[in-house]
């Protein structure tokens, strides 16, 4: 009873973290979903040659992992600035 209880508790702490953090969620960037929509596209376009030899497609994931880091940086510092 007494881990079941503990367990209960732990749980309850961490749906009030989840909430609180909620709160601190920065506000919609339209940058941001157009950025992920277009990081979407050009992902599915790379998965679906990957039927092919890797060989033949490095050059269009190094570019697909550039641009994916590339704009993780941005937000995250646009994010960090309050913009």
């Amino acid at each position: 009873m007494g881990r079941r209880v503990s367990g209960q508790l732990r749980v309850g702490g961490v749906l009030i973290a989840l909430v609180v953090s909620a709160c601190a969620v920065s506000p919609f960037s339209q940058e941001a979903l157009d950025f992920a929509v277009d990081i979407k596209v050009e992902s599915l376009a790379v998965m679906d040659q990957a039927t092919d030899d890797f060989a033949s497609h490095v050059d269009a994931v190094s570019r697909l992992r550039e641009r994916m880091d590339a704009g993780v940086t941005t937000m995250w510092s646009q994010h960090s600035s309050g913009n």
